[in-house]
């Protein structure tokens, strides 16, 4: 089953990105941006 793996393995890559967006943002505007 490796293409099953590499779906796994992109969609966890897709998080890490989505998260480190969020804790980007975060850090940039405070409170203010995440509400």
């Amino acid at each position: 089953g490796g293409d099953k793996e590499k779906k796994k393995k992109e969609s966890i890559l897709d998080l890490s990105k989505y998260i480190d967006k969020t804790i980007r943002v975060k850090f940039q505007g405070g409170r203010e941006a995440a509400s």
